[in-house]
């Protein structure tokens, strides 16, 4: 089976870095790149052409929900968009 490659962006430094761990952990995934900010993870992702990109809803610089719009046609019918939050509504 040939390599999944997953780009991530989320904000928290330690979040990016557990989430990364944890897929990198898997033979059959490729983390192509991590990103701190939207603008960043737009551009990481126009360059890796990720397979499946986790996407954290709010960033700064350019939240998930714009940087997952701007990037629906690089990654393809094909591609997947995770979206993903642990923001606390209360």
């Amino acid at each position: 089976m040939a390599e999944m490659k997953i780009a991530i962006a989320e904000d928290n430094r330690q979040a990016l870095d557990m989430l990364g761990n944890i897929l990198e952990s898997d033979k059959e995934i490729q983390v192509v790149g991590k990103a701190e900010n939207g603008t960043d993870a737009y551009n990481m992702i126009v360059k890796t052409k990720p397979d499946i990109v986790f996407l954290d809803v709010v960033m700064p610089g350019m939240d998930g929900i714009e940087t997952a719009r701007r990037i629906r046609g690089i990654v393809g019918a094909e591609g997947t968009i995770i979206i993903m939050t642990a923001y606390d509504w209360i």
